[in-house]
């Protein structure tokens, strides 16, 4: 594990930043989103992985991390010198052994960039070419390695097969992930660390004890009963 734990600035400190920054107009996402759920930091694991509805925060969080860690450019469309004032009150803080390290690899991969690669090379390989195809491609050994929802446009055979592919660079080689989804499987990796952002309060929490695994388990096992009638 290289990133230890990811650190939000608190209202205090958006607050300071944006008077002093006499900016007289409504702050960009994200201030004033992660304080209020009263989220400061996140631990990190492995496999740290976000959870949560279309509209909760999880995808924000995800795109802020990378931001702070160079994976991804802030969009020019947004008010960027304030966003940059913004990450930089976060802070990261990395295992002992990487601390004063710069070369590790950090890469993201978002839902529209892995569509846009699968669009532009259909036709490659006879057209067999599919998005899993492209994770595979694109994960590394000794990164670490932000998603964005990657289960998205995949087949629930191709989201197993890429869970087993992230528990095992995750478990062999040394790469660390954060991603956010809720997909079954991926929110199942072994050992990953969850963050549910529908809930009031975000903390991270193992398979066993996230109210998300208990409902995906319960809504299966009615469906069993159903079936059974």
């Amino acid at each position: 594990m290289y990133l230890k734990r990811f650190g939000f600035p608190s209202y205090g400190d958006e607050r300071g930043y944006l008077i002093n920054c006499s900016t007289g107009r409504g702050a960009p996402l994200p201030f004033g989103v992660f304080p209020q759920r009263s989220l400061s930091h996140i631990d990190m694991s492995n496999v740290t992985v976000f959870c949560g509805s279309s509209d909760s925060e999880k995808d924000l969080a995800l795109e802020v991390i990378a931001a702070k860690l160079g994976a991804k450019e802030i969009d020019e469309a947004l008010n960027a010198s304030l966003v940059r004032g913004y990450l930089s009150m976060c802070f990261t803080r990395y295992a002992e052994y990487i601390e004063k390290r710069s070369d590790v690899e950090k890469i993201y991969l978002s839902r529209e960039g892995a569509l846009e690669h699968l669009n532009k090379n259909k036709y490659r390989f006879d057209g067999r070419e599919t998005l899993l195809h492209f994770y595979e491609s694109q994960i590394k050994s000794k990164t670490i390695c932000l998603l964005q929802e990657p289960e998205t446009y995949m087949s629930f055979e191709e989201t197993v097969a890429l869970a087993c592919l992230i528990e095992d660079f995750a478990k062999y080689s040394k790469t660390q992930f954060v991603i956010s989804t809720n997909s079954p499987a991926i929110l199942g990796i072994r050992d990953a660390l969850i963050y549910d952002f529908d809930e009031s309060t975000v903390m991270g929490k193992t398979w066993y004890n996230s109210s998300k695994a208990e409902r995906h388990i319960s809504f299966y096992r009615e469906l069993i009963e159903s079936h059974k009638r």
